[in-house]
């Protein structure tokens, strides 16, 4: 039995539908003198319908953890973009910057749909600080100790552990 309002998953497509129609009634595409939106409709399709666990596991399966990924590496992206805007005076970091951080909420919006906002947001921070710290060590020539490897290795234990301690 469903709440009242929630749409079944079988029936989100058609709800998407109606809603790119709604949002772009003048969005012209001709074929043969018909309005087509179905580019469009499959661009959403394609991006906001990625294909997911229907509720066999309460806290997402693997296509939640990737999103849940992507949008860690989208972060670890979106801290080093801001660093190179120089208070937004920069045009192409900032663009980077808008990119990384709309992309890093976009894959999170995704994951949350089958996880815990507690088990996602921790996960989600704890990647994307043991990633930028690795990124920053790699490439950016940061100082590094056996005590900061040995916390970020933590870090990624932690995330480890919440993995496998969600799985049903």
């Amino acid at each position: 039995m469903l709440r009242k309002g929630v749409v079944p998953y079988e029936e989100r497509e058609s709800h998407l539908f109606i809603l790119t129609r709604e949002l772009l009634p003048n969005f012209n595409i001709n074929k043969g003198g018909k309005t087509d939106l179905s580019i469009v409709r499959s661009a959403f399709v394609a991006f906001a319908l990625i294909p997911r666990d229907k509720g066999e596991n309460v806290h997402g399966g693997w296509m939640a953890w990737l999103h849940l990924l992507a949008a860690a590496m989208f972060e670890i992206g979106w801290i080093y973009s801001l660093k190179f805007t120089e208070g937004f005076t920069r045009f192409l970091p900032t663009l980077f910057y808008i990119f990384f951080g709309l992309g890093a909420v976009f894959f999170l919006s995704l994951a949350l749909r089958y996880m815990p906002v507690g088990i996602t947001y921790a996960v989600w921070v704890g990647i994307a600080a043991a990633g930028s710290n690795i990124v920053g060590i790699l490439f950016f020539g940061e100082p590094y100790r056996f005590a900061r490897i040995l916390f970020i290795v933590m870090i990624i234990g932690g995330v480890l552990g919440l993995k496998f301690s969600s799985i049903k």
